[in-house]
Parts: structure tokens; sequence; C-alpha cells
């Protein structure tokens, strides 16, 4: 089976061999969801599905490379669709409106700039900002509370309806109203598309989730990865209840749950769990640098004192892309990327510029806007340098003719003008490239992505975190998570001519030593578990000590993971309260008395009795995997 070929640890394994339909995925950082999701489109296509009837959604381009790499590196070559939800939901745009003799959807490069043209007056740019962030969210114009605002939003509808365009989230609102309306269409699509997963589950926003329920319909055949930990998209009207709560609109989903950390070492961990709180996680990585933190009087100190560093490490042997420079802002951004450039230090700033403003890559890109059903014959001719004037060696048109390969994957009909607007749904600096630069990123930019080696400027308060949100706290995690093997903050006591003070974080993360931890998994664990219960007092300890042993006892008899078994904070809670009858059991756990049924006894006698009392674990006649929510959601 091509699955051998992908090494997953023992809660992967379980994600990726459930049976069931309809799973959720919970996976932290660093716990290989790409490599799991992977690893199951290819078990299934293996044993169960036509993997043509495939439909795997991401929220970036390059995400979906990455997957549809993995795939394809895994042997199966022709899966159905791998893409953005934009950029499926254009496809399935234009095959409509081609089936119907209609000409293809035209997609306005930018709201803000068509807002913009429709406001004028001294509190414009204020207006147009709240329009923007209402259409974003999705808000219908009756329900805008500011007249003003509803206003703007009306007047930027009926301007798109009357020349017949639609804007970034419109090709969503269109794909999903078709859907609903009308049945052949959406027949034709359910048809095509039987299995469908998603990643990044957190980041759905109610559009993404309407056009989602749409795909789907009554079928329940649905995969999902995601981790709330990480939602930090809510400004665009993200909404991290749909995963949390998926039960509620997929009931009888099955969830497990991935806890081991395979990217960072274990400082880094620590570091993490100082800005987010305790997690359990498992890490394979404990060795690794302690936090570094330094403190300038200036920007333009931490400036030069990074740039050091950084062609010091250089000098050391690393290269220049091992490195990543994160900070909360676009203006933090420029300022290093003034540093650097003076310091003639390579580096990239994602998600500003980008291909299109480059002339070689904006010469290719015209070319094919302009190929019309030729489309497919240009693009070999690119590939193998056949073209006068454009060099296929140069990295920029080399990046374009990638985009265009992933375009011709995801259309049935590839043509110039399908690319061109296929392109609108790619996101500025969503590519991937391998050049030898520093990468410069904000927050929001580094999700998805990991450095050997991340330092984080303006660790300061106002900064890191920018407000008291808990939105901020988890985009602060999110930033530390990025690194794998060092981390290194930097504040200022003076930033744009005030006074500051370091994050609330800093003397925690500063405090972190070199992580005297065992080296094995199954070490780690056991030295996770004893800095949990040395917090406890010793009756707790007692207590939580026979029902960790009856639990991985259970476990082992049931072939199932202990957190199935019983979940770790209702082992602690037990413990703590020591019930003597199944009521109390109960109202300590919240279980049902179907959940807790077989185990009541067993649980109550390792509460409350002697070490070498507590019972063995049965092996039950018949195994079945426990599918109740409460035994394996946290």
């Amino acid at each position: 089976m091509a699955t051998r070929a992908i090494r997953l640890d023992e809660a992967q394994q379980v994600a990726v061999d459930h049976q069931g339909p309809t799973l959720r995925i919970l996976a932290g950082p660093g716990s290989g969801k790409t490599r799991v999701l992977t690893a199951r489109i290819v078990r299934r296509a293996d044993e169960e599905i036509d993997a043509r009837r495939v439909l795997a959604l991401t929220f970036t381009r390059r995400a979906a490379a990455e997957l549809r790499s993995r795939i394809r590196r895994a042997e199966i070559r022709d899966i159905g669709a791998v893409g953005t939800f934009h950029a499926v939901a254009l496809q399935q745009l234009r095959i409509y409106r081609a089936d119907h003799d209609k000409s293809p959807p035209i997609i306005v490069s930018s709201r803000f700039a068509v807002l913009r043209s429709l406001v004028d007056g001294s509190n414009a740019a204020e207006l147009v900002r709240r329009a923007d962030d209402a259409i974003g969210r999705g808000i219908p114009v009756d329900r805008i509370r500011d007249s003003r605002v509803a206003a703007v939003v009306d007047r930027y509808e009926k301007h798109l309806r009357r020349r017949g365009l639609l804007d970034f989230d419109g090709v969503l609102d269109e794909c999903t109203r078709l859907l609903q309306t009308d049945k052949r269409f959406a027949q034709a699509q359910r048809w095509r598309f039987r299995h469908i997963f998603v990643d990044e589950y957190q980041d759905l926003n109610g559009r993404q989730f309407n056009l989602l329920r749409a795909w789907i319909g009554d079928r329940d055949d649905l995969c999902v990865v995601g981790d709330a930990d990480q939602a930090i998209y809510e400004w665009n009207g993200a909404d991290a209840r749909y995963l949390r709560d998926f039960e509620h609109w997929f009931p009888g989903a099955h969830t497990v749950q991935l806890t081991t950390n395979h990217r960072s070492s274990g400082a880094i961990v620590n570091a993490a769990h100082a800005v987010l709180g305790e997690r359990s996680v498992l890490v394979r990585k404990p060795e690794g640098a302690v936090p570094q933190v330094s403190e300038h009087t200036s920007t333009f100190d931490e400036g030069n004192e990074l740039a050091r560093r950084l062609r010091w490490r250089h000098g050391e042997g690393d290269n220049w892309r091992d490195h990543a420079v994160l900070a909360r802002t676009n203006a933090q951004l420029d300022t290093v990327a003034d540093v650097l450039r003076r310091n003639d230090i390579p580096h990239q700033v994602r998600g500003k510029g980008g291909l299109s403003r480059l002339p070689a890559a904006e010469q290719t890109t015209e070319l094919l806007r302009t190929s019309g059903d030729d489309f497919s014959t240009l693009l070999v001719d690119l590939e193998l340098d056949e073209v006068d004037s454009i060099s296929a060696d140069q990295p920029e048109v080399a990046a374009i003719i990638d985009l265009a390969k992933d375009y011709l994957s995801s259309d049935v009909a590839p043509s110039g003008g399908g690319f061109s607007q296929w392109l609108r749904t790619i996101r500025a600096g969503d590519s991937t490239d391998n050049e030898d630069v520093v990468d410069l990123a904000t927050f929001h930019g580094s999700k998805g992505l990991e450095w050997p080696h991340v330092t984080i400027v303006g660790a300061e308060e106002g900064l890191f975190p920018m407000n008291e949100s808990a939105e901020e706290t988890r985009l602060a995690y999110v930033a530390v998570t990025r690194a794998e093997r060092s981390i290194h903050l930097s504040w200022c006591r003076t930033r744009d001519g005030e006074r500051r003070k370091p994050t609330r974080w800093l003397s925690d993360i500063e405090a972190i030593g070199a992580p005297d931890v065992p080296a094995t998994s199954v070490q780690l664990a056991d030295h996770i578990a004893r800095a949990r219960a040395a917090a406890l007092g010793s009756d707790v300890v007692e207590r939580k000590c026979r029902l960790d042993r009856w639990r991985n006892d259970a476990a082992k008899a049931r072939r199932i993971l202990p957190q199935s078994v019983l979940r770790d904070d209702l082992v602690e809670a037990i413990a703590r309260s020591g019930p003597t009858t199944q009521e109390e059991l109960l109202a300590v756990t919240g279980l049902s008395v179907l959940r807790v049924g077989r185990d009541a006894a067993a649980i109550l006698m390792a509460a409350n009795t002697a070490a070498d009392e507590v019972p063995t674990a049965e092996v039950p006649d018949t195994i079945e995997p426990d599918t109740d929510r409460t035994a394996t959601e946290t």
C-alpha cells in the first residue's frame, strides 16, 4: 500500500485508519496535520474510494500545492481537486456559465479600491474601512446598524450587479446560491466530489461554511483538520466554533486528537505554553537552545543587533533561509527590511511586492492571459524555454509557470482568461520559492510556515500582544510555534517615540532553561505526568496513579488510546474529588450512565482502594472503538 511510505505516530495512525465517514482531527502546532490528511486520503484511495471523487480544500495556494505534491509522491496520481475554497468555487462557476452559454465571471481585483471610488467626503476613509469590514464578515445590508455604512455597502453591491462583476467573496456566495437553487448543477458537483477533506478548519468563516454545506448536501463523507488555539482570523469573519462545535452540525462525528509535537524543541514548546497556557503535548525533540531575549534602547539598535546576529549565524554555516524575522505589523517589517538592506543581507517580505510587479513575471502572465484556448500549448513551450524574449531559467518566470501548472491541474477547460481570473484568488505572498533569503513576515503571514530559527521583534506590551483580546494571545502563540530549533525575542525601551515595557510573557520565557527532560517520548510522557502530579496533594497523587494504571491497562486490552478510555482532565478531576458512588462519579465527570456504565466499578475502585487492589482491565468479547464525543474530545 502507498500509505506504508508515510511514517505515522500512534495517534496519527488512529486518525488515518478510522473507518467512519465523518472525522474531526484536532491537530496542534507541529503535530503533522498535513501528513495525516495526506495519509488518510491515500489510505482511503487505496482501500475504499475513487481518488477522482476527492475534493481537498485549503486556505492558501501554497498549502494546496504542498498537499497535492505529497499525494502524488504517495503514488496517487489521478486525484480529484485540491485547491482553495475560492479557486474551486471559481472553476465551478466557469463550468456552469460555459454550460449555459454565458460569459465567464469577471472578478474585481480589489474590493477596497472599488469602495474607495464610490465614496467621497471628509470621512471617506473610515466609511470605506467599515464597509469593507462589513462585507468581509458577510453582514447583510439590512443588518448593518450604521445607516451610512449600510448605504455604502448597498451602493457597492448595486455597482457590481450593474456591471456583472464578482468580488473575492462574491465567488463563494454565487457558487453557494447555484448549489442551493439549481438542482442539476448541485447533483453534478456532488457526483463529481463525493469525499471532502478540509485543512485549517478553524479558519472557516460563514461564507465558506455555507458553501461547504452546499457541496456536501445530505451526505456525511467529511474529514476536517484544525486547531482552535490557532484561530487568528476573527477579523475576517472566521469562527472557530465551526471546529469546536463540529458535532452540532455533523452529529455522530468521531474525533481524534494529535498531541505530539514533531517540529519544535522542548524549550520552544515551553515558551509557547508560557504564552497560551499549558497544553498536553508530547515533544519529540526535547533538546534545543534556550530561548534568548535581548533589550534595546531603540529600534535602530534592535535592527543593527539583528543584522549582526544573522550575519554571524550565516558565517557559522546557516543558510539565510533558515531564519525568519516575525513582527506584529507591516510597519515593523519595513524597518527591519531597511536595516537588512543597508547590511546587504538578502531577504524577502512575505505578502508585499509580489511576482506581478517583476517585469519578466508580468510579461509571462500577460502572454498566458491572452493565449485563449492555446493556454496548455503555450505553457509547454514556456517550460521548454521555446518562447522568444522569455527565459524559463528566471526565478520569477519559473514561479509563474508553477502557478499556471497548478491552475491547469484544477480546471477541466483551461484557458488564458480562466488563468487570469484564477490568479485573482491568490493572496499576496501566497507562492513558494527556494531562494536563500531571510524571511520577514507578520504574525498572520507566518501561519502555516516554519523555520529552524525565528526572531520576534517588538516583544512589548502594545504589540505582543497588541491588545487584551484572546485572539491576540493566540496570534502570539502562533508566532512562537513557528520555530523549530531556536527562538529569540527582542524588545525596545523606546519605539516610535514612546516608552515601552516588555511583554507580560517575557519573564516566563526568559526563565526557561535548557530543557532537562528525558530523550525518549515514553520517558517524556512520564516526566510531564510527574510534573503535573507534583502540583497536587499526596492523596490526590496516589488516586491519580491508580487511575492512570487502570486506564493504561484498559487501553492496552481494548487496543485504543488511553485518552479514548478516559480523558486526562477527567482522570485529574476524579483524583481530586475521590467519588465513592456512581452518582458522584457522573456528577464529577459530566458523562452519561451509558458512557460510564461498564467502567464505573473499576474507576471507583481505582479511586478509593490501595494500589495493589486496583483491578486489571479485562478484554471485552468484542472490541469496538469508543466513538462517544466526550471520550475523545479535549
